[in-house]
């Protein structure tokens, strides 16, 4: 047995072992013991007793420690942090103390010969790999309820946790993993969660029935289960999260029972076959491309409040090719919400587009037939674009709708006014000859609703005439791939929802300082934009609002700002570092989710609102914040690397 003189402590800190190994036992009077040289490594050591009073064991504290098997843990002990006895392989049992709260990444991985984990019910958070390889290990207890953080692959290769269906059920409610053979799955009764990547990828799966009392199916649960072809969904299910269901190919209907509030962002992307999507009324978040990519659609419908979003949700170009062919149909409400949207501004050009570039002829026809007000200068586009891609059919279904439409004399006095404007020889006003503005003028201000000419460079002014340009309406420019560079003059107060989403080529950005509000989705998708600095005088920066940038590396924001919105930089893989001022309070869900290089987030003591997914799958990240604030404890709680500042 060690004895004082075997440790070096100086200031309350254990520094060094230098005893003979065997049995340890680590004096008492510490609080923390934190990576200690002489343990790490150390095949001589076969039993440590920790003694009560410490409260945390850190960092590869007895990693490859290979010939430890017995430990004592203090009643006292809320945290093991990472790595801690990682390797250690003749460890068979521990008894883990009521108040443990947090076991770190990569704690007992390889503890080939650990049998049981009994975890107490306070525990909240297991890291990445917390368990893995542990291949001796054949139950765990614990109640999942109370987790706050379950990391990835916790117990990934622990194959006699499974059981007889293939599963690995935790605590008996917890559906961790499918390791089965596939077919008809029958989940048991008493699950109440699906974790994340349950199912992931399990080909063979072909039905799979989820018992009452599930409320939760987390991300990508069953994401990439190609041949699952049939699910049915409990009606106790209350939230359906990103990308449960994503490319579920042989997928063709699913019922969802009213009492689902929450469905996530790309729940069911993908599912080619999908035929029938009916949505109940409690459904209360619903994020756009939801459904892109299910090509088999037959029936689509929609609760009221939904209606307006069909043509995001899913997308608009699938949409009007199944139309166009009879093959798709919605209820009344739904119906008349995608007419409104293909019919309108910009929708109706970019879905002529879609449908001349795959020479649809179905399609083409369609929209026509649609179209309120056509006009020869739009017209003459459409058939330009189709003799220049060799659209053979649209371009006969085109030049027949122009000798419907329009008469021999409108055909001659519109080449006349296009000969003058060549020429110079007519007057234009300032928004289609200088910045070529769609808009329209309401109370004598100006709302911007997009643009007619394809630039490279937008630039929006502060007036037009003597008109002062005040909004900017939702989905203005939504999908102009031909931006470029984009310049707002001061004065412009509102710029809406989705107004530049998906327009992929921007990479530059200047934005008014008279705005106060970043909207939802404003820039979401905005794949090439690198740069942008939130004018000053913005309090909150919206939902999804930069979503899917994911070039962006540099986001200047002001000291205005409050509140930073659900998802708002969310897969934004290549931003590395954040300054957020003092003056933000709140940063809500999933707003760095998938940040994946996020490596350092600086928080000011004004945040008193951090939800627990907001950093989450940024795993190499660290927040910097000042000492005893509400940043400082929401990093210990959810084990993310703290340095006070």
């Amino acid at each position: 047995m060690s004895n004082a003189s075997d440790f070096v402590i100086s200031d309350g800190w254990l520094s060094k072992n230098t005893g003979p190994g065997g049995d340890v036992r680590i004096p008492e009077g510490l609080t923390e013991i934190l990576h200690v040289a002489g343990f790490q490594g150390n095949d001589s050591i076969i039993s440590v007793i920790i003694p009560e009073g410490v409260t945390k064991i850190g960092l590869y504290l007895f990693q490859n420690c290979r010939n430890l098997a017995h430990v004592v843990l203090p009643d006292s002990l809320t945290e093991i942090g990472a790595y801690v006895f990682k390797g250690c392989e003749r460890l068979t049992n521990i008894h883990f103390p009521k108040g443990l709260k947090s076991i770190g990444n990569h704690a007992f991985q390889d503890c080939a010969n650990l049998t049981e984990a009994v975890l107490p019910d306070g525990i909240t958070s297991l890291g990445d790999e917390a368990f893995a390889g542990c291949k001796g290990l054949k139950s765990v207890t614990l109640k999942p309820e109370g987790l706050r953080y379950l990391g990835q692959n916790v117990f990934a290769d622990c194959k006699k946790l499974v059981d007889k269906s293939g599963m690995i059920i935790l605590g008996g409610s917890l559906l961790y993993r499918y390791e089965g053979k596939g077919g008809d799955v029958i989940i048991p009764a008493g699950v109440r969660r699906i974790f994340d990547e349950a199912f992931r990828n399990r080909k063979k799966v072909t039905s799979v029935v989820i018992p009452e009392g599930v409320t939760i199916i987390d991300a990508n649960a069953f994401s990439g289960c190609s041949g699952l072809v049939s699910v049915e969904l409990p009606s106790t299910l209350k939230e359906i999260r990103a990308e449960a269901f994503r490319g579920c190919k042989a997928l063709r209907s699913v019922v969802v029972p009213n009492g689902v509030e929450i469905i996530e962002e790309g729940a069911f992307q993908n599912c080619e076959s999908l035929e029938r999507v009916e949505l109940p009324a409690s459904v209360q978040t619903i994020p756009a491309r939801t459904f892109f990519g299910c090509k088999g659609l037959r029936y689509i419908s929609l609760p009221k409040k939904l209606q307006s979003k069909v043509a995001s949700l899913f997308d608009p170009i699938i949409l009007t090719e199944r139309v166009a062919k009879g093959a798709l149909s919605f209820d009344p409400g739904t119906e008349k919400a995608f007419l409104a949207k293909a019919t309108g501004a910009g929708s109706f050009q970019k879905l002529m587009a879609a449908g001349i570039k795959t020479d649809n002829a179905a399609s083409v026809s369609w929209l026509l037939s649609k179209w309120e007000k056509p006009n020869l200068a739009s017209l003459s586009e459409f058939i330009t674009a189709a003799n220049q891609g060799k659209a053979v059919q649209s371009l006969t279904v085109l030049l027949d709708y122009q000798k419907t439409c329009f008469t021999e004399n409108d055909l001659s006095e519109y080449e006349m006014s296009q000969q003058e404007k060549e020429l110079g020889l007519t007057e234009k006003t300032v928004d289609d000859w200088r910045k070529a503005l769609k808009f329209v003028v309401k109370n004598g201000q100006i709302c911007i609703t997009g643009y007619k000419v394809k630039e490279k460079h937008v630039e929006i002014p502060a007036r037009i005439g003597e008109h002062p340009v005040e909004e900017i309406i939702g989905g203005a420019f939504f999908n102009q791939t031909e931006m470029q560079m984009l310049s707002i003059e001061n004065g412009v107060s509102v710029i809406g929802k989705e107004a530049f989403s998906g327009c992929r080529n921007l990479t530059d950005v200047q934005l008014p300082d008279s705005i106060s509000e970043i909207a939802d989705s404003l820039f979401r998708f905005c794949d090439k934009l690198s740069g942008v600095a939130i004018p000053k005088g913005v309090v909150i920066i919206g939902d999804y609002a930069f979503s899917g940038c994911g070039a962006l590396t540099e986001v200047t924001i002001p000291n205005s700002l409050k509140t930073i919105g659900n998802w708002s930089f969310s897969g934004c893989g290549k931003l590395s570092s954040i300054m957020i001022p003092d003056g933000v309070e709140i940063l809500k869900g999933g707003a760095f989710y998938g940040c994946k290089h996020l490596m350092h987030v600086t928080l000011p003591q004004s945040v008193n609102h951090i939800e627990n997914n907001t950093f989450a799958k940024c795993a190499n990240l660290t927040i910097h914040a000042p000492a005893g604030s509400y940043a400082e404890q929401y990093a210990k709680e959810n084990k993310i690397p703290f340095v006070a500042e």
